[in-house]
């Protein structure tokens, strides 16, 4: 059973969604979408791929809208087809913001929630369209005994591509409280901006130098879950530069990811703060599905793998990566990879097209991510297997 759900697309996605559903004549109308998983440690995103929009006849716009059988089993051969799972999407025309589920949409989605079960193996996915702001609301239909679907609530819905906006389900993931420790931070964007930011759940890979800083900054301006990622300890050579580093640290080996929990916590302007320290790198499964949790995440990293790594989330994931780190290009990439993490590069693509393809479950190719960088997540398994092999072991990659 998914219990933490949210929905993602690309902002072309979105646009051709919008298109379609804002009717000049302020009618509601509706369309079937083609999404596939996006698996991390405790969420399930469905990431929406494709548009079928309905071809004349294919749906009755009266007021509000009703489809054919022969749309809804034309979208659901489209999806069972392609190995994706189907969302069925309609429009409030004069909605804002989050939108939740009245009787009578409840009672519509429900009425083919099993068959979609059936065609596609995955659940149905329901999307509700504001019209006045562009807002959506999400749901995830599953079984929970036989021939009796009950929907599960997205805790948001986050379109990316030159932006980020993000619809947030103010119930899962309520509004955070004002406090006058944020006041100059509200007064530059706003508090409804300030609402947004805080609730997104932020991923910072790398708590070295930069990454400390980073750290620090997002925990003083109101976020309130962070997730911190590195797999080494605090050395002496580290105190010239690594804020907040003491030789007492040194000496205990403290993990840098704990350090840098402390120091969140200790700066933090959030009244609900959580910051979750990860003893990982993004190259290793259990790292890189910690990763896929994330809304955003900051690229502190000084290699080449795990920024691929990184590139392969935001690309596959649609999780948008910030980088911040600096590019150690001398270094040598795993299995002779050039060092440009770009997968859309050529020498990329010609290295990425030597890996034999290999199924990951954490994976999710989407249609506008090139086609070689699903090579990457065997690469990731088989190098995380080669360390834990090993004797005596290799060098973890810099996260």
């Amino acid at each position: 059973m998914i219990g933490r759900f949210s929905v993602a697309m690309t902002s072309e996605v979105a646009q051709n969604l919008s298109n379609h559903l804002c009717r000049a004549d302020g009618q509601e109308d509706c369309a079937f979408v083609l999404w596939r998983p996006s698996t991390g440690a405790s969420r399930t995103t469905a990431l929406l791929t494709e548009v079928v929009l309905p071809r004349e006849g294919e749906r009755i716009v009266h007021g509000t809208v009703n489809f054919t059988s022969a749309y809804f089993l034309r979208a659901a051969a489209l999806a069972a087809e392609h190995g994706c799972g189907l969302g069925f999407i309609h429009a409030h025309p004069k909605g804002r913001g989050w939108q939740r589920l009245n009787g009578i949409d409840h009672a519509a989605e429900a009425s083919f929630a099993a068959q979609t079960q059936v065609i596609t193996g995955r659940p149905l996915v329901g999307l509700t369209f504001a019209a006045t702001d562009a807002g959506l609301g999400a749901r995830i239909w599953q079984q929970q005994a036989p021939r009796r679907f009950t929907p599960t609530e997205a805790e948001s819905v986050r379109v990316v591509g030159g932006h980020l906006t993000i619809t947030v389900n103010d119930r899962l993931l309520p509004v955070p409280a004002a406090t006058n420790r944020q006041l100059r931070t509200v007064s530059a964007w706003g508090q409804t901006t300030q609402d947004d930011l805080a609730r997104l759940h932020v991923g910072v890979v790398g708590c070295g130098s930069v990454g400390m800083l980073v750290v620090e900054a997002l925990a003083r301006t109101g976020i309130q879950r962070l997730s911190l990622f590195d797999f080494d300890t605090v050395e002496e050579v580290n105190l010239d530069r690594l804020l907040h580093a003491t030789i007492r640290d040194v000496r205990l080996h403290r993990a840098k990811a704990h350090l840098a929990a402390r120091t969140a916590r200790r700066a933090a302007t959030a009244t609900n703060f959580r910051a979750t320290p990860y003893e990982l790198s993004v190259v290793e499964p259990a790292g890189f599905a910690a990763a896929a949790d994330c809304d955003v995440i900051f690229s502190c990293v000084d290699r080449p793998w795990p920024r691929a790594v990184l590139n392969l989330l935001a690309y596959t994931h649609l999780i948008p990566v910030v980088d911040g780190g600096i590019a150690a290009d001398a270094c040598a990439a795993p299995n002779g990879a050039p060092t440009s993490p770009r997968p859309d590069a050529p020498a990329w693509n010609a290295w990425a097209s030597t890996i034999p393809p290999t199924s990951a479950p954490n994976a999710t190719t989407l249609s506008t991510t090139p086609p070689t960088s699903s090579a990457c997540p065997a690469t990731i398994r088989c190098a995380a297997r080669r360390m834990s092999s090993s004797s005596p072991p290799a060098p973890r990659p810099r996260s």
